[in-house]
């Protein structure tokens, strides 16, 4: 008898596929961006589900074209910075590091021969902290850090990107969101950390991270409600 997890999993799948595949069959080109968040069925979907989909990026696709270096380098400078002298650098002179990797991987974008691209990256959710610190999977902070406030740095990326995509690509975003005391119980239950005070810092401090209203606000308000899906990991339907 499937479990109530996968259940959720396989409706969220269906529902993913259902809306992705309807895509096709008209002459706009897209680029279809899965932001996770993790542990909302996010492996299950690209190691049993994406792969089946043409013009699928991610992991557990062995395409040649999808292995490109400049994915793979753009993923570690949006969520890792750059390691210059020693320390890990996100911005250089006002410019985020990772908008060269960015630029040049609009390039294979653009000369890919698929109508489709589905880009499924749960680390894209990640948010560092206002210290600096390089963001650990996928919100964890060193005790003493200040809560995260503002919009995701995620909302900043999509813009750049939206803006150096062709007029003939589509941007499209698909956010899949799970209850904040489950994330945190199940997060905290994969890490098995010792100290899970970073899950109490979350909670006592506000942390935007924990402000889906306003994530969900800011990718609709990016191209348009039209060009965005939320999903929800408990029912796996539209919010």
């Amino acid at each position: 008898i499937p479990t109530s997890s996968w259940l959720q999993t396989l409706t969220v799948a269906c529902t993913l596929v259902f809306q992705v595949v309807g895509l096709w069959g008209d002459q706009m080109r897209r680029l279809v961006i899965h932001l996770g968040l993790p542990k909302t069925a996010t492996t299950s979907l690209q190691a049993h589900v994406f792969p089946q989909l043409p013009g699928y990026l991610g992991k557990f696709n062995t395409a040649p074209f999808y292995q490109a270096d400049a994915l793979v380098e753009l993923r570690e400078l949006f969520t890792e910075g750059a390691l210059i002298d020693g320390k890990r650098i996100f911005e250089v002179d006002g410019r985020p590091v990772w908008a060269p990797a960015l630029e040049a991987w609009v390039e294979e974008v653009v000369s890919s021969a698929e109508d489709i691209l589905l880009w499924s990256e749960e680390n894209l959710a990640r948010w560092r902290s206002p210290e600096g610190n390089a963001a650990f999977w996928p919100v964890m902070d060193a005790p003493g850090s200040h809560p995260r406030r503002g919009s995701h740095p995620i909302v900043g990326f999509l813009q750049h990107l939206h803006e150096l995509l062709p007029r003939d690509v589509e941007l499209k975003t698909i956010l899949v969101l799970r209850n904040q005391s489950d994330w945190l119980i199940s997060l905290a239950a994969q890490l098995a950390v010792s100290n899970i005070g970073f899950v109490e810092r979350l909670i006592r401090d506000d942390d935007a991270f924990l402000d889906y209203y306003a994530i969900t606000k800011d990718l609709e308000r990016l191209r348009g409600p039209e060009n965005h899906l939320t999903l929800l990991f408990e029912n796996g339907l539209e919010h």
